[in-house]
């Protein structure tokens, strides 16, 4: 699927269209973690900064759910927050997500009900999609 056709999610409906396609993330784990914070050197040294609004960060996630077993890309841009803690108690299961959005920005949160939810995201948009 191209990003052209991944699923924005961007409303209260796109939320918890979001939430009941992917079983809320039930009995999942992340795969693998693409963070690019926009920064960069040029090729004369130069080194630009602050490019927060340039940040970007795509999951991949596995989900015990379905026939074959559902897997999903999940895209962030404008990434302002990204905290994820591979924690071997419960070794990265997700057991539940949550997505928000208030005043332009979205938050997107794994076993939300803990002390700190991991992995946790705050961003500027958010899309995903279901890879085959």
């Amino acid at each position: 699927m191209s990003d052209d056709e991944m699923k924005e999610v961007d409303s209260e409906s796109a939320i918890l269209h979001f939430l009941s396609e992917t079983h809320r993330l039930h009995d999942s784990c992340i795969t693998s973690v693409e963070f690019n914070d926009g920064r960069f050197v040029d090729q004369s040294g130069s080194m630009y900064c602050g490019l927060g609004d340039q940040a970007s960060l795509t999951l991949r996630i596995d989900s015990q759910i379905g026939k074959p077993p559902a897997r999903f890309r999940l895209m962030f841009t404008g990434v302002s927050r990204f905290d994820y803690n591979h924690d071997s108690a419960t070794d990265g299961l997700i057991l539940s997500c949550a997505v928000s959005i208030n005043e332009g920005l979205v938050r997107f949160e794994c076993n939300e009900w803990d002390s700190n939810p991991r992995p946790l995201v705050l961003a500027k948009a958010f899309k995903y999609c279901s890879v085959v």
